[in-house]
């Protein structure tokens, strides 16, 4: 399964919930980011920085959204106040909405609470790299893909734990995981300029690799030409 990271990848997309919906229609799933801002209010941010700037959107827009999707909801509490009350004011929030979703946290405290909670939804951990011990009763793992290897991933999926992996905008692919977290793209963003362009789906690609510069006989660089 293919996960969207954030949406649409970029500052003018990302955790919106307009470029979320486009994002869906053409991947199985979407991760979105949440934590609290100044007022403590759960938005739609990764960066905690920039929780309070006025473009951010709260997850009751998403929640409210009428087009049903499969969401990976990404908590992002900071400190123990916080993890504690994200955990259970997100099961709250989340009861009778119509969209499927999956929540997991970074922050292990919020994530031993989802489970405490025991909600209808996935719950699952986001590690840099493989446990010592496998997770108490976790569905699934998100991880850096360049920190795990087959071992690892038949080892979580032999006990019952699903895995993704997070790809960024790299082409490799991953027999036997259960999702791959990429940044999704508009095509061409100058297309977003003429407003009568719709639906915004139609515009949207996996994010190409980085160019790198040619390789010359001896393994470096080509210098670039002069004149």
């Amino acid at each position: 399964m293919l996960i969207a990271h954030r949406g649409v990848w970029g500052p003018r997309f990302q955790n919106k919930v307009e470029h979320i919906r486009a994002a869906h229609r053409k991947v199985g799933a979407v991760e979105v980011d949440i934590r609290y801002n100044s007022q403590r209010k759960l938005v739609l941010c990764h960066d905690w920085s920039r929780r309070n700037e006025f473009h951010v959107e709260p997850l009751s827009k998403l929640i409210e959204c009428q087009e049903t999707m499969n969401i990976v909801l990404d908590m992002k509490p900071r400190g123990a106040d916080e993890a504690i009350s994200m955990a259970g004011e997100v099961c709250a929030l989340l009861q009778g909405s119509h969209h499927h979703w999956e929540l997991c946290s970074f922050d292990q405290r919020c994530v031993d609470h989802l489970l405490d909670i025991r909600p209808r939804w996935s719950v699952g951990l986001i590690a840099s790299g493989m446990m010592s011990e496998l997770p108490r009763g976790v569905d699934f793992v998100s991880m850096e893909h360049e920190c795990v290897d087959d071992h690892d991933i038949q080892y979580l999926r032999s006990h019952g734990i699903r895995v993704y992996l997070w790809t960024a905008d790299m082409w490799q692919t991953y027999p036997g995981v259960d999702g791959l977290i990429k940044k999704y793209v508009y095509a061409d963003l100058s297309v977003m300029e003429d407003k009568g362009i719709e639906p915004l789906d139609e515009l949207l690609c996996v994010a190409a690799p980085p160019q790198r510069p040619p390789v010359g006989r001896e393994g470096k660089a080509d210098p670039t030409p002069v004149g």
